[in-house]
């Protein structure tokens, strides 16, 4: 069995559901912990997802590095999930370059700040 950990995001949405699919989704989540449900690896930007479904809603998950743990770290409705996670990703990753120091930069900037490649 897994420790599953839930995300102040995947909380606040499950909160916000109408009675029914709240039992749902809180009973799935106690079946992810011995990663039983309708799982699926995610493919594409999300490869290293994987997502519950349960009704019209899905949870994007990921397992901790030693798999001890079950990290469910966004929620929301099939139409919207995929589209505003990966979104989400990417501002992200951009926000986590940008907060590089400056002698962390790419190795794409630093060969363009020598200036071209001299042959003999």
């Amino acid at each position: 069995m897994k420790r599953v950990e839930v995300s102040d995001q995947v909380r606040r949405f499950i909160r916000s559901l109408a009675p029914e699919p709240r039992k749902e989704l809180r009973a799935a989540l106690r079946e992810l912990a011995h990663e039983r449900g309708n799982i699926k690896q995610l493919e594409g930007p999300l490869k290293d997802y994987l997502r519950l479904r349960v009704r019209d809603y899905r949870i994007i998950f990921q397992y901790s590095r030693r798999r001890r743990v079950i990290e469910c770290v966004f929620a929301e409705r099939r139409d919207l999930i995929y589209e505003v996670f990966e979104k989400l990703i990417h501002a992200r990753f951009l926000l986590q370059a940008r907060m590089r120091a400056p002698n962390e930069r790419s190795s794409y900037m630093k060969n363009r700040e020598r200036g071209p490649a001299m042959v003999n």
